[in-house]
Formats: structure tokens, C-alpha cells, sequence
């Protein structure tokens, strides 16, 4: 029986440290084309992405080394998983996992905050669960590494899946929100609807992702009682929100050339992350949307675009028939004879 539990908990770990692995290789990717791509944005910001790798690596590592303890260090104790010894790698790598996801989750919050147009209520929301699960994993790995023994994890586990459970509401709380708010773009704004819904659906992968996983996290630790499948989840969980940080942060170029190619209206405006202010479309595009030109703006005219996040106010306006001969005829009298 102890042998079985022990398979069951290595064998767990280990596709949890194999698939950790291959999203932290993503993750790092993604930071290098962040930082190639989008060298204008706040420094604010780009010190924030450097954070995230760096607890991303450090949680990786920890992540290894508890795999390590398990499955060469006490591979012939087949009472490892109930062994009243608890490696305080396991703890501390809980707690890099809870500040990574906290910074995270900030980061949703105040993004989403600037959607709603700075609504109070919803950053309140956001921001207490946000809190709430830092709080109590901080006060996990306290306790766990005053007293590392199984005894701990088990009285201490109510905590934890709180915890998960509490980063898991937090998220669904923070794609809800979002996905309305498009919704309600999309609704106002029939001609910009495709690029609307491509982000809805991008929005809705990347938040359901971290989501489904603390979930399943917290019922394992919860209805199984089974540390080795909540440490497998947990192994993979830290990553997903760095990736899910990361996508969101470079998939802001597509969405801008989605909106050149496609949106034919001049009022789309994206907030922008260095002044405050907004960028009409005509600061996005090199030329009128109207225009059909298919060639891509230079690099000085996304100089402003860079620095935006990925939020899009979009507005439904009608472009009158006298605008599109004004603009042919001033296209007309500008071109040579």
C-alpha cells in the first residue's frame, strides 16, 4: 500500500516537474520577445516581467529539487509520503508561487481597472481576494516551516486549498469581468465585432487555464487528501500564470494589427500606459482604414502604440459619405498629374 501511494505521488510529480519545465522554456521565450519587440514600454512594467521570470525560476528550481528529495534522496523509503519529514523546499516553493501569483493577478486587476473605466467596486473585489490568498499562503509557510512534518501539512492543508480556492475565485472574478466588458464593446461596436471576439476567446483561454488548475488543485487536496497529485498542480500552476502574464503582454501587437487591417472606423482608442492618455487609430495606422493601404505602419508611428496594454475602448461611428470623397479628392489633388 505504501508502495502504491508512493508510485502514485512520484509518478505525479514528475509529469507535473516535466510539463513545469516545458511552460517555464515557453515562458522564457516570451519574455525574450517582450523585450525585443516592445523596448518602449514603461520601465514600471518591463521590471515587472523581470520579477515574474526571476520568481519563475526560482519556483522552477524549488519545484526540481522537491522531485529530487522524493525520488532519489528517500527513493527507497516507501513511507516518504507519510513520512513525518516535510522538505522545506516543498514550503518555500509554495510560498515564491503564492507572490508570483499575486503580482500576477495585480497586474489583471489593474488592467481591468482601467477597462471598467477605474470602477471601484470591481479593484475592491479583485484586490481582497488578491490579498486574501497572499495572506494565507504566507501564513502557510510559516507554520510549516516552524514545524516541517507531515502533521503540519495536514492540519495546515484547509489552509492551503483556501488558498488555491481563493486564486482560483480571484481569476474567474477577473476573466468574468473582462470578458463582460468586451461584451458590451462588442454589442456597441457591430463593424469592430471580429477583433472583439478574437480577444474574448484569447482572454477566456488564458484565464480558464489558471482557473481550471487551482481548482483542480484544491479538490484533489481537499477530496483525496493526496499530497503528490496537489504538488503536481501545484508544480505546473506557477507557470501557467507567468505564461498566461506574458501572452496577454505580447499578444497586444496582433490585436493592434487586427484592428489596422480590419476595424474601419477612426474612434479606437488604447489606453496608454506611460501619459495616461488614449491613442486614436490614426496614431495606430499609417493611413486611414479606409484606405485599404495593406502596408504596415513604421516603427516611429507605433513609438505611442507600444506602451499600451492590452485594452481596447471601441465605439460604434458612422463616417459619412462626404468624409470618404474629401478624403479621395484630397488623395486626388495630392497625387501627380
Amino acid at each position: 500500500m505504501a508502495l502504491h501511494q508512493q508510485r502514485i505521488a512520484i509518478g505525479a510529480l514528475l509529469v507535473g516537474v516535466l510539463i513545469g519545465t516545458l511552460l517555464y522554456g515557453v515562458a522564457t521565450l516570451q519574455v525574450f520577445i517582450y523585450y525585443l519587440v516592445y523596448r518602449d514600454d514603461k520601465k514600471g512594467l518591463k521590471f515587472l516581467v523581470a520579477t515574474i521570470w526571476l520568481l519563475d525560476i526560482v519556483s522552477q528550481i524549488l519545484v526540481c529539487m522537491n522531485f529530487y528529495y522524493y525520488a532519489v534522496t528517500h527513493r527507497h523509503d516507501f513511507n516518504i509520503v507519510s513520512n513525518t519529514e516535510l522538505p522545506a523546499v516543498l514550503i518555500v516553493g509554495t510560498l515564491v508561487n503564492c507572490f508570483l501569483t499575486s503580482l500576477v493577478q495585480a497586474f489583471f486587476t489593474y488592467r481591468l481597472w482601467l477597462l471598467s473605466y477605474k470602477s471601484r467596486a470591481l479593484a475592491f473585489v479583485s484586490i481582497t481576494l488578491n490579498l486574501a490568498g497572499l495572506v494565507m499562503g504566507i501564513v502557510f509557510a510559516v507554520e510549516g516551516l516552524q514545524d516541517l512534518t507531515f502533521r503540519t501539512m495536514h492540519r495546515t492543508a484547509s489552509l492551503l486549498s483556501a488558498t488555491m480556492a481563493t486564486n482560483a475565485a480571484c481569476d474567474i472574478i477577473l476573466t468574468g469581468a473582462l470578458l463582460t466588458i468586451l461584451q458590451v464593446r462588442r454589442c456597441n461596436a457591430a463593424r469592430n465585432n471580429n477583433v472583439v471576439t478574437r480577444i474574448m476567446i484569447y482572454s477566456l483561454n488564458t484565464g480558464l487555464l489558471t482557473s481550471i488548475t487551482a481548482l483542480g488543485a484544491t479538490v484533489v487536496l481537499v477530496r483525496f487528501r493526496n499530497q503528490g497529485l496537489s504538488m503536481a498542480f501545484y508544480a505546473v500552476l506557477g507557470r501557467l500564470y507567468s505564461n498566461s502574464l506574458l501572452a496577454n503582454l505580447n499578444a497586444r501587437q496582433i490585436f493592434r494589427n487586427q484592428i489596422k487591417h480590419e476595424v474601419d472606423v477612426d474612434d479606437v482608442t488604447i489606453p496608454n500606459l506611460r501619459s495616461g492618455a488614449t491613442l486614436a487609430a490614426s496614431q495606430v495606422s499609417s493611413s486611414h482604414p479606409l484606405s485599404g493601404d495593406p502596408q504596415p505602419p513604421s516603427p516611429t508611428e507605433y513609438k505611442g502604440s507600444a506602451r499600451s496594454w492590452l485594452g481596447f475602448k471601441m465605439r460604434e461611428t458612422q463616417v459619412s459619405e462626404s468624409q470618404v470623397s474629401q478624403s479621395g479628392s484630397s488623395d486626388a489633388e495630392a497625387s501627380p498629374a
